[in-house]
């Protein structure tokens, strides 16, 4: 299941705290983790399927949080907070000085308050980093194929992620140009140009069976690729 996490981390936070929100995930992103940001996502819809696809939950903690937003912040947070659920994580993060929420208050929060910000920073990095797997031999050997290769990925603008295929036989890079190419690494050539995003795309990823290829572009926008 851990695999099928799509984002590292989730976001949730009260539109009064977007600024603060939007610094957080800034510097998830430049340490190479995929989040999901709420006030990126364009509906409800949108909002459900990135919650679906997140391990980690960050909620951004502070006195706008438990007014009339808090039944639907708290809403999110219930598949995260599952005790039998280990595979997710529920990390609340304190803006400001405001008191707690009563059944927030066993969980270990991150502080996000001067002075302490910086050495919180790097706890909430390393929580929201995902579990450390080693490569199948089928993608050692891709590894191992590609270190006498120089692959040229042929975008027109810096790649933001490469992801293996199951198997090991092919790649996705997502790039600033909007695109997602498919590759497949015995001939190091582009199989397919996948366009359709209108921003950045910041991570790509494969599902578990290797048929279908997903894409996260800047706007928030998750698509769904049938590799076939």
């Amino acid at each position: 299941m851990a695999e099928s996490f799509f984002y590292d981390v989730f976001l949730s936070h009260s539109t009064q705290d977007t600024a603060a929100a939007r610094e957080i995930a800034q510097k998830l992103r430049a340490d190479g983790l995929r989040v999901a940001l709420a006030t990126e996502l364009a509906n409800h819809e949108q909002t459900e399927d990135a919650l679906e696809r997140s391990r980690v939950l960050v909620l951004c903690m502070s006195a706008h949080t438990f007014g009339r937003e808090w039944p639907r912040l708290e809403a999110g947070t219930f598949r995260f907070r599952d005790p039998p659920n280990a595979e997710r994580r529920f990390i609340p993060l304190r803006l400001d000085d405001a008191l707690v929420e009563g059944s927030l208050a066993q969980f270990l929060s991150v502080d996000w308050r001067e002075p302490a910000r910086e050495a919180e920073y790097e706890k909430l990095l390393e929580a929201c980093k995902p579990p450390r797997t080693e490569p199948t031999p089928e993608q050692q050997e891709a590894r191992a194929r590609l270190a006498h290769k120089v692959l040229s990925l042929g975008h027109m603008a810096p790649v933001q992620s490469v992801a293996y295929s199951p198997d090991g036989k092919f790649a996705l890079s997502g790039s600033d140009d909007n695109t997602v190419r498919l590759w497949d690494l015995d001939d190091a050539r582009c199989l397919r140009v996948l366009e359709g995003h209108a921003a950045r795309v910041l991570s790509v990823a494969w599902s578990l069976a290797g048929n279908l290829a997903f894409s996260a572009a800047l706007n928030g926008v998750m698509r769904v690729w049938d590799i076939g």
